[in-house]
C-alpha cells in the first residue's frame, strides 16, 4: 500500500464526495495515514489531488469555482476548484459536521455550536 492516490491502483477510503452543477466531481479519500482530495470530471478523468492534507476532511461543499472543506477537527478552508490552492484557511469552528450554501450560492452556513454562522460566498 502506497499513498493514497486517487487511481484505481491503490484502493482506498472515500468518506466525502461533492458534486458541482458543472460535473466536477469531488473526492476526499483516505488510506491508513495518507489522505487525498481528487477532482474528476464526469467521466472519471482525474482533473488535480492534493495529497498535502495535514487532517481528515469531515465535509465537502462546491459553491461556483470555490471549494469549501471541513476538517474533523473544526478547521474550515476554502480552495479554488480547479487547482485546490488555499484561499482562506486558519478558521476554526467549533466541531462542525456539516455545512450548507442557500438556493443561489449567495450564503454559505456553517453550524456552531452556540448558533449559526453565515458568510458571503
Amino acid at each position: 500500500m502506497g499513498t493514497a492516490s486517487c487511481s484505481q491502483l491503490s484502493p482506498c477510503h472515500v468518506t466525502s464526495l461533492a458534486l458541482s452543477e458543472y460535473g466536477n466531481i469531488v473526492v476526499f479519500c483516505k488510506q491508513e495515514s495518507n489522505r487525498a482530495l481528487c477532482r474528476y470530471s464526469i467521466n472519471g478523468q482525474l482533473l488535480s489531488k492534493d495529497v498535502k492534507l495535514k487532517e481528515d476532511v469531515a465535509d465537502i461543499l462546491i459553491s461556483g469555482e470555490y471549494l469549501v472543506t471541513g476538517g474533523t477537527n473544526g478547521k474550515l478552508e476554502i480552495r479554488q476548484l480547479h487547482r485546490f490552492e488555499i484561499c482562506f484557511f486558519d478558521f476554526f469552528v467549533c466541531i462542525t459536521r456539516h455545512c450548507t450554501k442557500t438556493r443561489y450560492d449567495i450564503w454559505l452556513m456553517i453550524p456552531f455550536l452556540s448558533g449559526v454562522f453565515s458568510t458571503n460566498v
